[in-house]
């Protein structure tokens, strides 16, 4: 059997005229997935088909050496999900929601009891073991979501969205939780949009865009891939961004791009040409505000997926 986390090959998902997945292939072994994509691309999708929630409409994937398409009755054994938009039951305390999924799972009326506390415990919330989820912050209800994940016996987590909603405190509470459940042995796959969470934590990134994969590595080997650039920020500071403008942008000698982020324009260019593009902005007849950094995991996401 297969020692890898996952192994995609020609996977597509159609929904009548609708393609969610075209083509996806990919092998990944890493303990700390993220599959990162805007709105659509398919991230949902894949999550659903890898704990065999929908089956997919042509190609394979394993996970953990499972066919999902064959052998979901064993896998299911050895995963767990945190769907996206999951919220606890308010009536319930954290205990009780862990010892109910449990022993849903099969755990004897013991040992399920045994798991919540440990992993209750482990993440911190023991001591709000008895509260209503009602009475409990919005970070709290994820790690309540996040223990049920991670209390059964499992070799693979998948994580939907984990921290969509969270203030930034509880996003990196969330995020370090993850790493450390990670580091224990368990695989993780989460998907995200926040680049900046993802370049921290993830062992390796895959994005998709519009169904198909476009770039996969570690956040230090995907950022490799534009060491050679810097992002200019742009914005204006009266008026609107015109398409005169953008083609203004455009027409600058040096430049490796230019994107409209509605309130934002991205430039990048070439580090030994920065300085020289960033004179010619500053000397435009145009009311502008500029930054200019270093590239990171969000410019190699904005390159692909724009």
């Amino acid at each position: 059997m297969s020692k890898n986390f996952v192994e995609a090959k020609n996977l597509c998902k159609r929904y009548g005229n609708v393609v969610a997945l075209d083509g996806v292939t990919f092998t990944s072994d890493a303990k700390l997935l993220a599959l990162v994509g805007p709105n659509g691309a398919g991230k949902t999708t894949f999550i659903k088909i890898s704990t065999c929630l929908l089956r997919p409409t042509n190609g394979h994937l394993k996970i953990l050496g499972y066919d999902v398409s064959k052998e979901c009755n064993l896998l299911k054994e050895r995963i767990s999900l945190m769907p996206q938009d999951a919220n606890p039951d308010t009536a319930c305390t954290p205990f009780e929601h862990i010892v109910y999924y449990l022993f849903s799972r099969g755990y004897k009326l013991s040992e399920s009891k045994r798991r919540a506390r440990e992993i209750l415990e482990k993440i911190g919330l023991w001591e709000y073991r008895d509260e209503k989820c009602l009475k409990l912050s919005g970070g709290m209800k994820k790690m309540v979501l996040l223990a049920m994940a991670f209390a059964p016996e499992v070799n693979a987590v998948f994580l939907d969205e984990p921290t969509a909603g969270l203030d930034p405190v509880n996003r990196v509470k969330i995020w370090g939780l993850i790493a450390r459940l990670a580091r224990e042995g368990v695989h993780v796959l989460v998907t995200s949009h926040n680049m900046e969470e993802v370049e921290e934590y993830a062992e390796e990134v895959v994005m998709i865009n519009r169904g198909k994969i476009v770039i996969q590595g570690s956040p230090r080997e995907l950022i490799d891939t534009i060491s050679n650039l810097m992002r200019i920020e742009i914005t204006l500071k009266d008026g609107k961004m015109s398409k005169d403008l953008l083609k203004m942008f455009r027409n600058i000698d040096g430049t490796r791009g230019v994107y409209n982020l509605e309130s934002t324009v991205i430039i990048y260019v070439d580090k030994n040409d920065v300085s020289e593009i960033a004179e010619k902005l500053s000397q435009m007849d145009i009311n502008i505000a500029m930054k200019i950094w270093k590239c990171n995991l969000k410019d190699v996401f904005l390159r692909h997926v724009l």
